[in-house]
């Protein structure tokens, strides 16, 4: 997760990338429809057609709930679907 002014989906995906390569894994992003993260802000992971993991940018309902006053940015990858 990153808090910050400067925030943002393609930074994550950047870092998501990174992961995965070193990783040693071919994947593609889907588009996803999860609350936690903004419309269109936000991509599921797949690694053999299976959906391993979401990010994106945190929807401003749940920031201000947590009342977090700046964007954030996140994202799960389930480690054992990649082994």
């Amino acid at each position: 997760m990153t808090a910050a002014n400067n925030a943002n989906f393609n930074d994550l995906a950047s870092e998501v990338a990174s992961i995965l390569y070193f990783l040693d894994h071919k994947y593609e992003v889907k588009e996803a429809n999860d609350p936690r993260f903004i419309p269109g802000r936000q991509a599921a992971i797949i690694v053999k057609g299976k959906q391993v993991g979401i990010f994106g940018e945190i929807h401003p309902q749940v920031l201000e709930n947590w009342q977090i006053a700046v964007p954030c940015v996140a994202g799960e990858i389930d480690i054992e679907d990649l082994m």
